[in-house]
């Protein structure tokens, strides 16, 4: 039977408040410590971190997962019983492109920034952490199946946690570095978000070894059927708008790289991340929260009564709908 709209609401309110308490958990310790790096570095330093390899690691991730991440909230329990197991198989089964798709974009992306930066007169320590952050990101792939498993359960709070130990392990890693090693900045970001993806992939891994002690990981088929090609379908749809989002969300980036200097850089993603805090702190989580409790729900048998609220966010924030003359 179809949720009721006041548990669409529960799950939205419940997932806003985890996702807004880990964002602010995270924010405070992070900025405390971006702010103790900022002291210790360059600007110029510090605009690799902020601007060059934020935006490596973003292109690859947005690209890679962001279509398997939206498409496969679409996929539902059997009707009439919570299939979770039902779930995990479908996920399992569509989800682990993400791996060679990620691999691919991963070389892709790393390839081109090494070839131009060899151009460019960079340093071997550049394009060695530019490498390193490839890795870092095939390593988050890694656990993205689970991710996505764990989203269909609305499961914030696991996401929450995870989130937050990796962002706190790499903002102490990067300052732990500064301050008792010689390292090349380079290489200190790439021995930081190397340390941030194993933890996310760890956290992940347990989750499945939880998983496969209940049973709940068994696939008996890797053969797709109509729903999994149906959901492959929506995949790409996502995928396409994931390129959009990640020019229209790194846009600034992408001409800052390309058209100024490395101090200027470093100026941007300081004044950039102290900018956005009022953004990602509140719109953010929810962003999240109903971007994937609509997902969920949606797809059911929804009374009209039920259908209002997805409605009318779809409506409000539709790019495409017409204006009042």
């Amino acid at each position: 039977m179809a949720p009721h709209a006041s548990d669409h609401l529960h799950v939205m309110a419940s997932g806003f408040a985890k996702l807004m308490v880990s964002q602010v958990a995270t924010r405070l310790v992070t900025f405390s410590m971006n702010l103790l790096v900022a002291r210790h570095l360059s600007p110029e330093a510090y605009g690799l971190s902020a601007v060059q390899f934020h935006l490596i690691t973003t292109t690859i991730l947005l690209l890679s997962r962001e279509g398997f991440r939206r498409g496969c909230l679409r996929i539902q329990e059997s009707a009439g019983k919570k299939d979770a197991a039902g779930v995990a198989a479908r996920v399992l089964r569509v989800s682990w492109l993400v791996l060679p798709i990620g691999a691919a974009v991963s070389a892709a992306v790393c390839g081109l920034v090494v070839w131009s930066a060899s151009d460019q007169g960079h340093t071997l320590e550049y394009q060695q952490a530019v490498i390193a952050h490839g890795a870092a990101a095939m390593l988050e792939l890694c656990s993205e199946p689970l991710y996505i498993y764990s989203s269909t359960q609305l499961e914030f709070g696991r996401r929450a946690g995870i989130d937050t130990a990796a962002m706190i392990i790499k903002c102490s890693v990067t300052l732990l570095l500064i301050l008792k090693t010689a390292w090349h900045p380079a290489h200190i970001f790439a021995a930081a978000q190397l340390a941030s993806s194993a933890v996310v992939l760890a956290g992940y891994l347990c989750y499945g070894a939880l998983l496969v002690s209940q049973d709940c990981l068994k696939v008996n088929s890797w053969q797709w059927d109509a729903e999994d090609r149906q959901t492959l379908n929506i995949i790409g749809h996502f995928a396409v708008q994931a390129a959009e989002k990640l020019l229209l969300a790194e846009g600034s980036k992408f001409a800052l790289v390309a058209l100024e200097s490395n101090y200027n850089q470093g100026v941007y993603g300081l004044v950039a991340n102290l900018g956005s805090l009022v953004v990602r702190l509140l719109f953010t989580p929810v962003e999240e929260a109903a971007f994937t409790a609509f997902s969920r729900y949606v797809m059911h048998s929804m009374s009209a009564s039920q259908a209002v609220v997805p409605g009318a966010c779809i409506l409000l924030f539709n790019p495409h709908r017409r204006q009042p003359a």
